[in-house]
């Protein structure tokens, strides 16, 4: 099954900092987070590009 080929696939998927792959829940508690603290998400960010 080629998923590339699904309509609207490539919209649906977030697009991520090269290397890095996040589970789809984690994107959205960060964008919640994001939404209510940016400075919070960058921190996180920053501490899962050093692990």
């Amino acid at each position: 099954m080629d998923l590339t080929a699904m309509p609207g696939s490539s919209i649906r998927k977030p697009k991520f900092i090269a290397g890095t792959e996040v589970p789809g829940r984690v994107f959205q508690v960060l964008l919640m987070i994001s939404e209510l603290e940016p400075m919070v998400q960058y921190g996180l960010l920053a501490q899962m590009k050093q692990v």
